[in-house]
């Protein structure tokens, strides 16, 4: 595997956990503030980003 495509894949892969973290906070707070629609639909959305992860790998 060549280095370009080597970083492609780092990259895309730190910007999914990045969202992933941002996301898991946004679920904190919901979950705070008892926001249930908020959290399920968080909660698809992170379902979503660690699938997208998993097939990064």
């Amino acid at each position: 595997m060549d280095m370009e495509r080597l970083a492609s894949l780092y990259q895309k892969r730190y910007n999914i956990t990045n969202e992933l973290n941002r996301i898991t906070d946004e679920l904190l707070v919901s979950s705070e503030r008892q926001d249930n629609v908020s959290m399920d639909l968080l909660l698809d959305m992170r379902e979503e980003c660690i699938h997208n992860l998993e097939q990064n790998e």
